[in-house]
């Protein structure tokens, strides 16, 4: 797969996780060994304007990319995490 800037990258997706309702939860995703995150972010099963993205960032170790959503409806959702990584 090709990434931003034309360098030769991959895309890992993070399995589903809860997102229970009233709450804020944290996912992440690790870059395969070798290779540092150029990008990434969150998506979300819910369609709802009060589930939202607070923090989006590659994490502490740059190994990876991890964020968080706020859950503020009464709807538990699953989130996902995907990093963006290249050598």
């Amino acid at each position: 797969m090709r990434v931003q800037g034309g360098r030769q990258g991959s895309r890992t997706k993070a399995g589903g996780w809860s997102a229970p309702p009233g709450a804020q939860d944290f996912v992440g995703q690790e870059c395969p060994t070798g290779k540092v995150p150029t990008g990434g972010g969150i998506y979300s099963s819910s369609s709802s304007t009060l589930v939202n993205v607070n923090a989006t960032y590659p994490n502490p170790g740059f190994t990876g990319w991890g964020a968080y959503e706020n859950n503020a409806s009464g709807v538990e959702g699953t989130i996902y995490a995907y990093a963006i990584c290249s050598r």
